[in-house]
């Protein structure tokens, strides 16, 4: 999950009857995640409708993901100047009506500009709502927060079953926008109703200090970090847009099982991350980044050597498992050395996030249109080994981060 998670240590609000609307926040939650990944599995469909160059598609997903940078940029700078209920609700109500214009779209412009839309929309929304949960669960914000992103991962894996389904059921990737967009609209009617959009005390953000802030961007340590977030996302972007495509035209696999192999790799990340807490106790973050990309790659590269649709799909799994834990220990590790200024540190990580999920999925397109699509797909397994690389130039932590 990609936000910018602003930590509150006030602990004078209290969190009583903020429990349903947290819960609508959760399902809100759910459904941009659902997003995420059904992009991949029909992309071959809107690649067809609209007779797409495979670069033209891999744009659909850079456009989608310069709104998300866009949405970050802005949430930095109005987030906590404004009521960020208020700010959720419009967010997603954006996000909704990226869906709904998705569908409708009659050509690539306005195509490509819903995506623009859903991705800034969704990143925007993402980025308040891990604020706000923050700020009305003070005394157990690591605990809200945690869930927020299990959620988020429950419904990255639910995505490419969601799209499965339906069309086997016959229903056009039109209708599936559209029924998400739906979903999406009545989250945001339920969550306007909860007590918590009307009430408009607010708990003050941490103030960043101009100095600090000039110092986290010096850092080197914190280039290094954002270098490693680039190259990990820019794996996980191509991955989960491609992978099904890459089964369907090249291994000759159904689309089903295209699928099937993207819901598995979320699976995967969902076991990597609860595995990775209880790992920190054990294992350095460092070692855990570098170890975690490596066995992935070393999978990754020995499934596809075979070309084998099965081994793949069991492939994605393990490499799922392996690199999960390289989003949150990052935060965790950054937020850590700037522990007064958690805002930017986060946000320098998740920009450079942005610039690996708007490349990567258009050079993969790029370069497969020039050669082919097994030289195409080598370039997110080669990222997560850049990420391995690039992650044992990390300063080498304590054996735990808390």
């Amino acid at each position: 999950m990609v936000g910018t998670v602003l930590p509150v240590w006030n602990r004078s609000v209290p969190a009583d009857g903020t429990g349903r609307a947290q819960l609508t926040l959760f399902a809100m939650t759910f459904l941009y995640a659902v997003s995420v990944t059904m992009i991949g599995p029909l992309m071959p469909l809107i690649i067809s409708t609209f007779d797409l160059r495979l670069s033209l598609a891999g744009l659909l997903v850079s456009f989608q993901q310069l709104g998300g940078a866009l949405a970050i940029i802005g949430s930095a700078l109005f987030a906590d100047r404004a009521h960020k209920p208020l700010l959720i609700a419009l967010a997603f109500s954006v996000y909704s009506l990226g869906l709904f214009s998705i569908a409708a779209a009659p050509g690539y412009a306005v195509l490509a500009a819903a995506f623009l839309a859903v991705g800034s929309g969704s990143r925007f929304f993402d980025t308040v709502a891990n604020a706000d949960t923050a700020e009305w669960n003070p005394g157990r914000s690591a605990l809200y927060l945690s869930l927020l992103h299990t959620v988020f991962a429950v419904g990255a894996l639910t995505g490419p079953l969601y799209v499965s389904i339906l069309v086997q059921a016959g229903a056009s990737w039109s209708t599936i926008f559209v029924g998400l967009g739906a979903a999406a609209a009545v989250a945001v009617a339920v969550y306007v109703t909860r007590p918590r959009f009307r009430n408009r005390r607010s708990v003050a953000s941490t103030t960043l200090r101009p100095g600090s802030v000039v110092d986290v961007v010096r850092a080197p340590r914190m280039w290094i970090a954002c270098a490693v977030m680039l190259s990990y996302t820019a794996h996980q972007a191509g991955f989960s847009v491609w992978l099904p495509m890459y089964l369907q035209t090249s291994l000759l696999a159904s689309p089903h099982l295209g699928a099937m192999a993207l819901s598995f790799y979320w699976l995967g990340i969902i076991i990597g991350r609860l595995l990775s807490a209880r790992l920190a106790v054990i294992i350095t973050i460092k070692r855990q980044l570098w170890a975690g990309a490596l066995i992935g790659t070393l999978v990754l590269l020995a499934a596809f050597s075979a070309r084998d649709p099965l081994l793949l799909t069991g492939a994605a799994l393990l490499a799922g498992i392996a690199g999960a834990g390289v989003i949150p220990n990052l935060v965790t590790l950054c937020c850590s050395w700037f522990p007064a200024n958690t805002a930017t540190a986060s946000s320098m990580l998740f920009l450079s996030a942005s610039i690996g999920h708007m490349i990567s999925p258009w050079l993969i397109a790029s370069v497969t249109e020039r050669s082919s699509f097994d030289i195409g797909f080598l370039i997110p397994i080669l990222a997560l080994a850049v990420t391995a690389a690039l992650a044992t130039g990390l300063p080498q932590p304590e054996r735990s981060v808390s």
